[in-house]
């Protein structure tokens, strides 16, 4: 079986539907807004933790934080960001693959 990781790529999600011998039948990709230190509080990211992910996101290239839409506060700490998610809906194959 295809293995599934955290942050798969759609086209990665559609192989592992193949694989499965399932056919998509809805897609939706869309991104979402995420409040950093809400997100980081629902995830209980201890707090040293936070800072360091913070740092990390801030020292980033442009091109990075711009994908992910990196939004700072006057005071410079991170106040949004958004992600990309994927919603496949799939149904067990009535055709074979061989």
């Amino acid at each position: 079986m295809f293995p599934i990781a955290p942050g798969a790529t759609s086209e990665e999600w559609h192989t592992f539907f193949t694989q499965a011998n399932l056919q998509i039948e809805h897609q939706e990709i869309f991104r979402r807004t995420h409040n950093y230190d809400d997100w980081t509080t629902r995830s209980q990211m201890p707090e040293v933790e936070k800072i360091r992910l913070e740092t990390y996101i801030l020292q980033s290239a442009p091109h990075i934080q711009d994908y992910f839409a990196v939004e700072t506060h006057e005071n410079g700490h991170i106040k949004n960001f958004s992600t990309d998610f994927i919603i496949l809906k799939g149904r067990k194959s009535t055709v074979q693959s061989k």
